[in-house]
């Protein structure tokens, strides 16, 4: 196994900056595309989710060594669940400096889980068997879901509605700025026409004089 030492913003930075270039692969419009940030880790015990991430990344790996090996690995560097709320935060924030670079609309929930005093999850999405990455499923939950998906819909159409008014706006000076041009070029026209009756009625006097 590749031995290597791993700095995490950087390796939070390419993960993110390579999910957005997907994202800019697809042929979507930016208001379609609503992000929502990973969730503060659920599972509080280390051993627990050593024995979890071990369960997910192995589960087709058939050589037993190589299982028990992977599990060693995670003992040993897998951070507490301080480290790893910490974390998940600060890839949030990659995230939302990212969605905010290609103005994509993006949220996550971690004001509303987050115990400050206890720098983890709150215990109300903590369920307490400690073995599941997901929140507890409760009306509490739910309501959050539904309330944040409501919350970025809207946000996305208030910056639907920014971006119309400014190019209403830009319209609008343009609109103004024809206006001014055509109102000057009808002076313009008018002077024209002064100078060419002028002319004429000078011609005319000429042509009068020299038949006197």
């Amino acid at each position: 196994m590749k031995q290597e030492a791993i700095n995490f913003l950087d390796f939070a930075e390419k993960i993110v900056s390579m999910y957005f270039d997907f994202i800019n692969s697809l042929a979507l419009e930016k208001k379609r595309i609503y992000i929502l940030g990973i969730n503060l880790p659920s599972i509080f015990k280390k051993r627990n989710a050593v024995v979890y991430t071990n369960q997910v990344i192995n589960q087709n790996i058939t050589d037993e060594n190589l299982v028990k090996l992977f599990k060693k690995d995670l003992s040993k560097y897998l951070p507490n669940i301080y480290e790893r709320t910490n974390r998940s935060i600060l890839f949030n924030n990659i995230l939302k400096e990212y969605s905010q670079r290609y103005g994509i609309a993006y949220d996550d929930f971690t004001e509303e889980t987050l115990n400050q005093k206890t720098g983890r999850l709150n215990k109300n999405f903590h369920l307490p068997k400690d073995n599941d990455p997901h929140f507890r499923d409760t009306s509490r939950t739910r309501n959050l879901y539904a309330n944040k998906l409501i919350s970025i819909n809207l946000e996305s159409e208030k910056s639907a509605t920014v971006k119309l008014c400014s190019q209403l706006k830009q319209s609008e000076s343009q609109s103004i700025k024809l206006k001014q041009w055509q109102s000057r070029l009808d002076e313009l026209r008018n002077k024209l026409q002064q100078i060419q009756e002028n002319s004429d009625s000078i011609q005319a006097g000429l042509t009068h004089n020299r038949y006197l």
